[in-house]
């Protein structure tokens, strides 16, 4: 003989053992938090979140060129993976990289390379003593700040960064989750402790200098980050956002 649960209690306590990403979207969902385009659910409060990218809020400096105190770099807290196709991409404009940043090899020849293998075996970018991104500026004498070599070379000889930089470099401090695989719903939203520890025992986050209230920031992040939202979804998705978010500004 074969007892069931009653269907509604069934379905009730299912509901508790939903993925942790659902359970935190219907969360924002019922606090009103969410602007919806099409398939992509975006985090209203983290898209307003005033945000400019500058290295002086991650960088402090008491003398031009050395840095005055702890640093807060995404450049530094993070370290990203590189897929095949980002390193071919890497590996086409390295040469020339390397002539205009004529440290970057020394630099790459005593970190073993621009990348290492994992226990994971994912590709993640190498970092120096200091743990700062192979690609960053040692200093700010040649730009005038810290900057990406990667960045910097592309705007200079008219490349689209977008393309050659990692795609998660690209996109700090957006960040996207899964929320539906079969019907391609994705949660675009910011790097901050709430999201990055979901589901997650150890505190994964680590605060950077931009993601700081400050006087630089003056524009919401949605605006800011406008160009990399684009190549994300394309300018469609952010017209749209842009419609549905303007008023609350």
């Amino acid at each position: 003989m074969k007892f069931e649960l009653q269907r509604r209690l069934a379905e009730d306590t299912d509901s508790y053992e939903r993925d942790i990403v659902e359970k935190y979207v219907e969360y924002l969902v019922e606090a009103k938090d969410v602007v919806e385009v099409g398939n992509l659910l975006f985090d209203a409060e983290a898209m307003l979140q005033t945000f400019v990218c500058d290295t002086q809020l991650c960088f402090p400096e008491k003398k031009r060129g050395r840095s005055g105190g702890a640093c807060s770099s995404c450049c530094v807290s993070y370290t990203p993976r590189l897929s095949k196709d980002e390193r071919d991409r890497i590996e086409e404009i390295l040469e020339n990289l390397t002539e205009r940043f004529p440290w970057l090899e020394k630099r790459m020849d005593k970190l073993g390379g621009y990348y290492e293998w994992d226990a994971a075996y994912d590709r993640m970018v190498t970092k120096d003593s200091a743990g700062r991104c192979v690609f960053l500026t040692p200093n700010t004498k040649d730009l005038g700040f810290y900057a990406c070599t990667i960045h910097s070379y592309c705007l200079e000889k008219g490349l689209d960064p977008h393309l050659y930089k990692p795609s998660a470099c690209v996109m700090f401090p957006l960040f996207i989750l899964d929320v539906d695989s079969d019907e391609g719903t994705i949660l675009v939203t910011s790097q901050h402790r709430e999201v990055l520890n979901l589901g997650e025992e150890e505190d994964n986050y680590h605060e950077v200098g931009c993601m700081v209230p400050n006087k630089l920031a003056k524009e919401p992040m949605y605006r800011e980050m406008k160009s990399t939202l684009v190549t994300m979804f394309g300018e469609k998705a952010w017209n749209i956002l842009d419609e549905s978010l303007r008023d609350r500004i």
